[in-house]
């Protein structure tokens, strides 16, 4: 047992070392009222950790998604992210408060899916921070060409080389600009894959916009911090709506199941979910919302669509 903890202490002090080295790990319209932000479609799985160590384990779609994706650790990963901001604790540890979710700075106005997720979840958080490991100790002996062999060696091993669609960062962001450029590597090298992905770290993408694959298709996680900087580069983006009705003011398709974010160029809306904040308003329009149907509707939308993205995976 006691030589157990020691290796254990060690992998930790480790991978500590690994991740101090980056301190951006831890950085921390208004027009008709009849525009209908679900027009684009039709009306109305366990997690499973891979033992082998020596590969990138990927999730193979869930009650959202019909294609396969991608994890890091929330919030760690995301150097850029404001108000989605939320640390989910290494599984068997706790923050100082005793909880295993909290809240980065008070810049934090929603709490985000993925990280409540991964402090719910022990697999799901054992499979996101075993990623992360494998992936510092590649960019340490060979940054990004090695970053992005393990992760082409990973989606062969899971069978994943010949998928037509893939997500990035179901949860997590790219965390340095060798890690962005590892997946460009990717993208490259598997072209007939149409890879997508979410990104706060708007900077790492500008710096490489022209290398930028086109079978790797980004959108800005639009807040208030960085709206500005989405608009002055005209990068397409996604903005977390309150309401239903937040997003028909502002004239954005809401995507209730990433079908416009791995398949479109157009701007779109999500419509804010999960556990909240108790008292926060993020909790409050949570519960206006599914006081008024509006997630039962989502869930309808997502079957309705099924055909659809099937049909997607085909191209």
């Amino acid at each position: 047992m006691i030589k157990k903890l020691l290796r254990q202490g060690l992998i930790q002090n480790k991978l500590n070392e690994e991740v101090k080295k980056f301190d951006e790990l831890y950085v921390y319209l208004k027009e008709e009222l009849d525009f209908d932000p679900f027009a684009h479609g039709e009306p109305a799985s366990e997690e499973v950790v891979d033992e082998n160590i020596c590969f990138l384990t990927f999730s193979k779609g869930n009650a959202k998604l019909d294609w396969p994706y991608f994890s890091l650790p929330a919030a760690y990963t995301c150097p850029d992210a404001t108000s989605c901001k939320s640390f989910p604790a290494k599984h068997g540890h706790k923050f100082t408060n005793g909880k295993s979710l909290k809240k980065a700075s008070e810049k934090t106005e929603f709490q985000c899916f993925a990280a409540r997720e991964q402090a719910q979840y022990p697999n799901l958080n054992k499979m996101v921070f075993s990623n992360l490991a494998l992936l510092m100790n590649a960019l340490k002996t060979g940054g990004s060409e090695s970053m992005a062999k393990l992760i082409i060696d990973s989606l062969k091993y899971a069978g994943l080389d010949h998928t037509n669609i893939f997500r990035i960062h179901e949860g997590g962001d790219f965390f340095s600009d060798k890690y962005f450029k590892a997946w460009i590597l990717v993208a490259n090298a598997l072209p007939s894959i149409n890879f997508y992905t979410h990104t706060t770290s708007l900077n790492i993408w500008l710096n490489n916009r022209s290398s930028v694959p086109s079978n790797m298709n980004l959108t800005a996680s639009m807040d208030s911090s960085n709206e500005e900087l989405i608009l002055k580069n005209k990068l397409r983006f996604a903005k977390v709506v309150y309401s239903i009705e937040e997003a028909k003011q502002l004239r954005l398709p809401i995507d209730y199941d990433d079908s416009l974010a791995c398949c479109s160029d157009v701007n779109f809306a999500l419509l804010l979910h999960g556990g909240q904040p108790a008292g926060s308003e993020a909790s409050k329009a949570v519960m206006a919302n599914r006081k008024a149907g509006a997630y039962e509707k989502i869930k309808d939308l997502q079957k309705a669509n099924k055909g659809n993205r099937q049909n997607l995976l085909r191209k």
